[in-house]
């Protein structure tokens, strides 16, 4: 946990009572464990950090470096630890990626560009035979990883809307969820990576901070900027369903509602009456697309 004081490292092993074990000197704007749980990597403006926490207690700095000439927007490992990405602002509208198995040598293994703004975030596939960037420019970039020192622009969709600040995959691959600034979340079908499709559009009202699945893919995990989080049941893809949201979701849901009651039914549903189900529950009327993508 970040403060404004530093950031706090806690022993969650009893989830109902964590325990305060050491507070790092610097405040960091972003943070990333190792998938060992051996590291961390915390970031403060362009400058990167990696700590040895095996000793969670009495964490030690193993590195630190500047990783762009702007700001770090971004920190992920590759799943075996062995790569660091990181991405820039619009200072530099650039990825890049580090060799973790040298330290405390500093290894730049690729930089690459694709966006004209800021790179907001990025996601790997697993197991990093691709990853996804998106920025400002409203731009969802997949790149070819097959050659970890040349990464490969295969896909280039350009939404022409508001900036993107998160995505995440699922476990798999097949699956992306994007949102940002124009407060919605999209899923997309990642099956054809030159040709990503469409599936669903959760509707939403406020900036959209983050967004994550859960292990098993069917969980996903949307953070609002100043209200709260909300989860969704995404093991059908195409119609996402709300499964829980915290009280500060709640309580920032009624304007949504009177501003759009059909959208917000369309989500809570998943979608709309078939024509069959149409003809069983209102025989009466004539069938009517109500919930349209």
């Amino acid at each position: 946990m970040t403060t404004t004081s530093g950031t706090t490292l806690w022993d969650i092993s009893d989830p109902a009572a964590p325990r305060d074990l050491t507070r790092l000197p610097a405040t960091a704007t972003r943070r990333a464990f190792s998938p060992d749980g051996r590291r961390l990597v915390t970031t403060r403006s362009n400058e990167v950090q990696v700590w040895d926490v095996r000793d969670p207690a009495k964490p030690t700095e193993i590195a630190r470096w500047p990783a762009h000439r702007g700001a770090v927007t971004t920190l992920r490992f590759s799943d075996d630890g062995t790569r660091l990405l990181t991405a820039g602002d619009s200072s530099d509208k650039d990825l890049a990626l580090f060799d973790m198995t040298v330290l405390p040598k500093v290894e730049v293994r690729a930089r690459f560009a694709g966006h004209t703004g800021g790179v907001a975030d990025a996601s790997f596939t697993s197991p990093n035979e691709a990853l996804v960037s998106v920025g400002e420019d409203g731009r969802v970039i997949r790149w070819d990883l097959k050659s970890w020192g040349r990464p490969v622009a295969v896909a280039n969709g350009v939404s022409g809307g508001p900036a993107i600040e998160s995505a995440a995959f699922t476990a798999d691959g097949r699956i992306l969820a994007t949102g940002g600034r124009g407060h919605d979340v999209t899923l997309w079908d990642m099956a054809e990576p030159r040709q990503p499709k469409k599936l669903a559009v959760i509707p939403g009202d406020r900036f959209v901070w983050g967004v994550a699945f859960s292990r098993d893919g069917r969980t996903l995990a949307i953070g609002y900027a100043r209200a709260g989080v909300s989860l969704y049941d995404v093991e059908g893809p195409a119609h996402p369903k709300p499964a829980a949201e915290s009280e500060e979701t709640r309580r920032c849901r009624l304007p949504q509602i009177v501003a759009d009651p059909r959208a917000m039914a369309c989500a809570a549903a998943g979608g709309g009456f078939t024509r069959e189900e149409w003809k069983k529950f209102v025989p009466d009327l004539p069938f009517e697309e109500t919930c349209t993508p």
